[in-house]
């Protein structure tokens, strides 16, 4: 029997190459220091990183602090990042990143914590109808945000000098979303009263509040299906449907009343990392012009539960 040779691929992905060794290290395969070599890393000088991990979980019993463990490795794939930038998968043109992105990221944390907060508070509540009871409360908690994310798209415009900032369509795409997300929370916490484990998916794919175009297809991810991360996906989704929605709404009002003296795009910017799925790395880069918004082939941001793509405007 003649004998099999098998011969690795070149790795073009340095964050995968990164996270394998981060597994193999936490399945004891091997150690700190034996991954940082791997990867072209000086070694660290501590007692632990020479240690597969299974034994130091028994010896953390001992007195081993777990919380060193986690720091070099945490420190592994930052490290190794840095080294090497020019090959990185999560690196991407930094032009389509801007402050109103930041600002809309920073509501995401602070929107997820708010509805988790008060979810947690609406299920302990016995009253037989919580949502006549709370209903109001949760539209101050999504209300503000979502206005807020979608000002940040109608300034975006404003500042491409294209056309004045219309601070009427903020109000008008949150009007269009907001019992959406509403329905979708008090779902939630049905099922959590209903002493279910885990919540059921939302009663519609998200991408049909903006855009219909994906049917029946269902691409919400199911290893994601606990209490804690459905309220969170409702702040998500929520405020990048917002802020791409104004960003849309703005250049068709600008259009219909002012026009544009040159073609004017609009692209789809997804942001690229090891959590990005297939359909939005395949979207990215792609193009439509501002004719083209209403047509079936244009897609929206969000495309499923959980998308975090944008929608950037360029000169033809």
């Amino acid at each position: 029997m003649k004998s099999i040779r098998f011969q690795l691929q070149e790795w073009t992905n340095p964050e995968q190459e990164t996270r394998l060794h981060a597994m193999r290290i936490q399945a004891g395969i091997e150690t700190i220091n034996e991954a940082r070599r791997a990867l072209g890393l000086e070694e660290i000088d501590h007692p632990l990183a020479n240690t597969p991990i299974p034994f130091l979980q028994i010896a953390a019993r001992g007195g081993f602090v777990e919380y060193d463990i986690e720091s070099m490795l945490a420190q592994l794939l930052a490290q190794s990042a840095r080294a090497v930038p020019e090959k990185s998968f999560i690196k991407q043109d930094e032009d389509y990143w801007d402050e109103h992105d930041e600002r809309v990221r920073r509501l995401e944390s602070r929107l997820g914590r708010k509805l988790w907060d008060f979810f947690r508070k609406v299920v302990k509540d016995d009253s037989p109808n919580p949502r006549q009871k709370y209903d109001e409360e949760l539209d101050d908690i999504l209300r503000r945000p979502l206005l807020q994310a979608a000002l940040e798209g109608v300034f975006y415009v404003d500042e491409l000098n294209l056309a004045p900032p219309m601070l009427s369509v903020a109000e008008e795409v949150v009007d269009k979303v907001i019992d959406v997300f509403k329905d979708d929370f008090w779902m939630v916490v049905a099922d959590k009263k209903a002493g279910l484990l885990k919540p059921s998916k939302p009663s519609r794919n998200y991408q049909q509040i903006f855009k219909q175009f994906l049917g029946e297809e269902d691409i919400y991810p199911p290893q994601r299906l606990d209490y804690k991360n459905r309220i969170f996906l409702i702040a998500v989704t929520s405020l990048w449907g917002v802020f791409n929605s104004a960003i849309k709404r703005v250049l068709e009002k600008a259009k219909s009343k002012l026009g544009f003296k040159q073609k004017v795009l609009v692209k789809w910017v997804a942001r690229l990392d090891e959590k990005t799925c297939p359909i939005c790395r395949e979207l990215h880069g792609r193009t439509w012009s501002i004719d083209e918004l209403d047509s079936a082939g244009f897609m929206m941001p969000p495309i499923h539960p959980n998308c975090r793509c944008r929608l950037i405007v360029i000169n033809a």
